[in-house]
C-alpha cells in the first residue's frame, strides 16, 4: 500500500497481483484476506483511472462481503465506499450516492464522526455533490466537517 500511496503504481500492482494470486490459491477465492486483496487492487486501479480494471474487482469484493458480513461490518462499509468512489469517478452519481451515504453513516455509527475513515467518506460525499452540481447538498455535507464552536 505504501507504493500505491506514493503513486508508484507499477510496483504496487505487481505486489497486489502476486498477493491476490497467492491468496486465491492458498486460501480460496472467498477468504476474507483474498477479498481484501481484491479490494486493494481495485482501489489502486481506481486511483489510476483504470476503471474497467477496477470495477470487476471492487464489485466482486462487495458481493462476497455482502453475503458473508453484516451490513454494518467495517469491511462491507469499506467496499461500499470504494465502489461509490469508483462510480463517482465515472460520473455515475446516482449509483455512487447511496453507496457513499451508507458507507458514511455506517462509519459514523461504528467508528465516530471524527474518525479518518468517516471523514474520508464525508469528503467523498462533498466531492460527489460538487461534481454533480448539487451545491446546496455539498455545502450541507461540508458544514459537517467544520468544528462547532462551544457556546460559553
Amino acid at each position: 500500500m505504501i507504493y500505491r500511496d506514493q503513486g508508484r503504481y507499477d510496483e504496487a500492482e505487481k505486489i497486489f497481483v502476486t498477493v491476490l494470486d497467492n491468496r486465491r490459491t492458498r486460501l480460496g477465492a472467498e477468504h476474507p484476506d483474498t477479498v481484501q486483496s481484491m479490494n486493494d487492487l481495485g482501489m489502486s486501479y481506481t486511483r489510476q483511472k483504470r476503471y474497467s480494471d477496477a470495477k470487476p474487482l471492487l464489485k466482486k469484493a462487495f458481493e462476497i462481503r455482502s453475503t458473508q458480513l453484516g451490513e454494518e461490518h467495517l469491511d462491507i462499509l469499506e467496499s461500499m465506499h470504494e465502489l461509490g468512489v469508483l462510480y463517482a469517478s465515472q460520473n455515475r452519481h446516482e449509483e455512487a450516492e447511496p453507496l457513499l451515504l451508507k458507507a458514511y453513516e455506517g462509519r459514523e455509527k461504528r467508528l465516530s464522526a471524527g474518525h479518518p475513515a468517516t471523514l474520508e467518506s464525508l469528503g467523498r460525499l462533498v466531492k460527489l455533490y460538487e461534481a454533480w452540481g448539487k451545491t446546496e447538498q455539498a455545502d450541507q455535507w461540508r458544514a459537517k466537517t467544520t468544528p462547532k464552536k462551544s457556546q460559553e
